[in-house]
C-alpha cells in the first residue's frame, strides 16, 4: 500500500503511527471528534480503531499491540501480513473524513477511552 495517510507505516518494524499532535492530523481530525464530544487523542483513535477493525476482521486484533498516549497512536503487528490487512482496513476509513464520520457516529461511546 503506497498511501498510508494518515499513518506513517515501518514495514520493517511492523508498526504505524499518527502523530495526532501534528499540525496536519491535528487541524484535519481534532475538529471531527472533537464534534461528537471526543477528545482526539490516541486513546480515541485506539477505541474507534479497534471497533472498525472489528467489523472487517475481529480475528486480526490478536495479533496488533496496542500503544496509545496523549498526542500519539501506535501500535505493532505482529507480522507483516497482517499490518497489510490493518491497513486496508483503517487507511480507507480514516483518509476520508465522511467514512470516518459514519464510523465514529456508530461507535459504542463506552468502549472508547479518552
Amino acid at each position: 500500500m503506497e498511501n498510508t495517510y494518515p499513518f506513517k507505516v515501518d514495514f520493517e518494524n511492523l508498526t504505524f503511527v499518527a502523530e495526532i499532535e501534528s499540525s496536519n492530523l491535528f487541524s484535519n481530525y481534532f475538529p471531527l471528534f472533537a464534534k461528537y464530544q471526543y477528545e482526539g487523542n490516541g486513546y480515541a483513535w485506539e477505541g474507534l480503531i479497534v471497533q472498525i477493525i472489528e467489523k472487517k476482521n475481529q480475528e486480526l486484533l490478536n495479533y496488533i499491540s496496542f500503544d496509545p498516549e496523549a498526542g500519539c497512536f501506535y501500535a505493532k503487528c505482529s507480522n507483516a501480513e497482517i499490518l497489510n490487512e490493518v491497513l486496508q482496513i483503517i487507511v480507507p476509513a480514516f483518509s476520508n473524513l465522511e467514512v470516518l464520520e459514519d464510523y465514529i457516529q456508530n461507535a459504542d461511546r463506552e468502549r472508547i477511552d479518552d
